[in-house]
């Protein structure tokens, strides 16, 4: 404790270390729980965030430039998102917005699974203009006869690059079992919430292609430019996609392609830069997956017993 490197409780104070530096906050050994409306839309707007970044802590830990690796990603994270989530919501609801007319999608009290959203999901000093949401290339046939390098160069791109395509996915539902909460009196898929993935796949720029002379053409396949060295959740062959193809389709990933936010991430491999990257929706009938605005406090209503009320400690209760 003398040297800054306590942690653990000590009477009615708690002991942590935060990036470096010594935390130390009072217990608080009878907590209130209220069930507010402000609560439940705080508590709802919360689990949405960490549901989110908890399906994508791989590629978020590390994906907000400036930021240290864990802890310092994952507050930004969270804060940025909280606060996109929260302006959504108020705005909906001013709004008198329904159904699918709510622009916000929250998760459903006590569910592990996250909801596509319009997340902040990295942030930095690089442009990422080479590809869309849905990782299908930008500007290819707009110079006549370009090569593969020319087209490389008029984006800026380095042989370091790093394209990463990022996505939240939720099932059908129309399948009942893909349902993993539904309000209660509701008959609506805006208030159900389906099972939900994250997913990624990592895009190296070629050596050879910064040096190609061959045209590029919307026919052009994308191993001809990129090698696919990590992915997860989904399955594509780059010697199938060609430069007019999305890499995120029904083809790679089946029945979920309209219910996503995607986008892509530029990085720099030894560099620690990134891109700025805000998932959207690549098509207008991305809807029915979580729960919408103008249902939120019903949901969390229905779920409010369950939460921080049990005596047993292993769910929070008192135990001294």
């Amino acid at each position: 404790m003398l040297f800054s490197q306590a942690r653990g409780k000590v009477g009615d104070l708690v002991f942590s270390r935060l990036d470096g530096e010594q935390i130390v906050r009072s217990r608080n050994r009878h907590p209130k729980n209220p069930k507010t409306n402000a609560q439940l839309f705080q508590r709802a707007i919360m689990a949405t965030v960490l549901r989110a970044y908890s399906a994508g802590k791989v590629i978020f830990d590390h994906a907000f430039e400036g930021k240290h690796v864990g802890a310092q990603c994952q507050r930004a994270f969270l804060s940025l998102n909280a606060k996109r989530l929260r302006a959504a919501i108020a705005a909906d609801i001013e709004a008198g917005n329904i159904g699918a007319d709510c622009t916000a999608r929250v998760v459903g009290p006590g569910v592990q699974t996250p909801v596509a959203a319009g997340f902040i999901v990295s942030a930095g000093s690089l442009h990422q203009d080479l590809f869309d949401s849905v990782g299908k290339l930008i500007g290819v046939g707009d110079v006549q006869n370009e090569s593969i390098s020319q087209y490389l160069a008029r984006f800026g791109v380095v042989a370091d690059d790093i394209f990463t395509i990022v996505a939240f996915t939720n099932s059908n539902p129309a399948v009942t079992e893909n349902i993993v909460f539904s309000v209660n009196g509701v008959s609506t898929v805006y208030g159900k919430q389906t099972s939900g993935d994250f997913l990624f796949a990592r895009l190296r720029v070629k050596p050879e292609a910064l040096e190609s002379t061959t045209a590029i053409t919307a026919a052009t396949t994308l191993d001809a430019i990129f090698t696919l060295d990590a992915k997860s959740n989904f399955s594509v062959d780059l010697s199938t996609v060609t430069a007019a193809d999305a890499i995120l389709s029904a083809t790679t990933f089946g029945t979920r392609a309209f219910l996503l936010t995607s986008g892509v991430i530029r990085s720099r491999e030894n560099e620690g830069l990134r891109s700025d990257c805000i998932l959207s929706w690549p098509s207008s009938d991305a809807a029915a997956y979580g729960i919408t605005s103008d249902l939120l406090l019903r949901a969390w209503q229905q779920g409010a017993t369950a939460l921080g009320d049990s005596d047993l400690i292993l769910e929070g209760g008192d135990f001294m």
